[in-house]
């Protein structure tokens, strides 16, 4: 996944799960800036985030993430 895409992504499964930024901010209890930095580079999320931020979202990303992460690190 492309980080244009990753970040596409990220941002959807927000909006379509009716979520703001201020509030995912307020559920990962971080900083509002901290999630834009996340949607504009997702591979920085903690794991713990994308857990739940999976959860909240209702969708299975996190083997998308990872996998790709993986896959870069050792290639």
């Amino acid at each position: 996944m492309e980080l244009k895409e990753a970040q596409r992504f990220m941002k959807a499964a927000r909006v379509r799960a009716g979520y703001s930024q201020e509030q995912i901010a307020e559920k990962l209890g971080v900083a509002r800036n901290t999630v834009v930095y996340y949607e504009q580079k997702p591979w920085s999320l903690p794991l713990e985030c994308f857990v739940i931020l999976s959860e909240l979202y209702g969708e299975d990303f996190t083997n998308v993430f990872m996998a790709e992460k993986l896959y870069h690190k050792y290639n």
